[in-house]
């Protein structure tokens, strides 16, 4: 009996033996085939999650850098205005002085003459005469010459 027992152990062990890897593969297949299915069901739910947490910080900035959007071109429209009104006072300054200097001068010289009236003479017959000159022929040019040494020399 002892050995029948024996033998029965040893029948039971060459068959957990051979039948346990077959019934291993067997298992890990079918949790595989029933396991891929939930595990992708399980990788999407939980990135649809990782996802629409984000969607409120996301939001939440984008509301936020067109805020700051929105003040720069507030601030940039007034830093043109400013400029714009700055550049026209300037201008305006300069405009105002020129004319002005202009008027002051023009009072100044009619109120205190630079020139009297017979220097102004010589210098518009000096001009006519500066005028004429390029076209006088040489010997013309050496008559007036001697004329104007003959005139320096008496005074």
């Amino acid at each position: 009996m002892r050995d029948l027992v024996a033998h029965a152990v040893m029948d039971f062990d060459d068959a957990i033996r051979t039948s346990t890897p077959k019934a291993v593969s067997f298992i890990v297949k079918a949790a595989s085939q029933n396991a891929t299915p939930m595990l992708e069901q399980s990788i999407k739910n939980s990135v649809n999650q990782q996802i629409q947490s984000l969607d409120d910080p996301i939001k939440r900035i984008t509301a936020s850098s067109n805020v700051v959007c929105e003040k720069l071109d507030h601030l940039q429209k007034n830093i043109l205005l400013e400029l714009s009104n700055r550049i026209a006072i300037f201008l305006g300054s300069i405009l105002l002085a020129a004319a002005l200097g202009v008027y002051v001068g023009h009072c100044l010289e009619v109120r205190f003459p630079i020139y009297s009236e017979e220097d102004k003479q010589l210098i518009n017959e000096a001009r006519l005469f500066e005028s004429a000159w390029p076209r006088l022929s040489q010997v013309e040019r050496d008559h007036l010459n001697q004329l104007f040494k003959s005139q320096l020399s008496r005074k």
